[in-house]
């Protein structure tokens, strides 16, 4: 969801996402229609907090990949060395 923390990039193995924005004056525009081969939350790759839109199903999704930032930031890893 918009806002939400952003710290997963999410691949689309099947189905249709739906990716909206909320404005600052309440509305909400569709800024995409996701599909299977398509990805989404690639924001967090470059350092953003916070999800900058909100992905919805508009289908049945068999399945997505979630990789962590961390999978990019050695050292933020959870197997990192301490």
């Amino acid at each position: 969801m918009q806002g939400d923390p952003a710290d997963a990039v999410y691949y689309i193995w099947a189905g249709k996402i739906s990716i909206t924005v909320l404005s600052q004056e309440g509305k909400r525009a569709a800024v995409a229609i996701l599909r299977a081969g398509d990805f989404f939350g690639e924001a967090c790759l470059a350092g953003q907090l916070q999800r900058t839109a909100t992905a919805r199903a508009l289908t049945a999704w068999q399945a997505a990949e979630k990789v962590g930032r961390w999978c990019f930031q050695p050292d933020s890893s959870p197997f990192a060395p301490s």
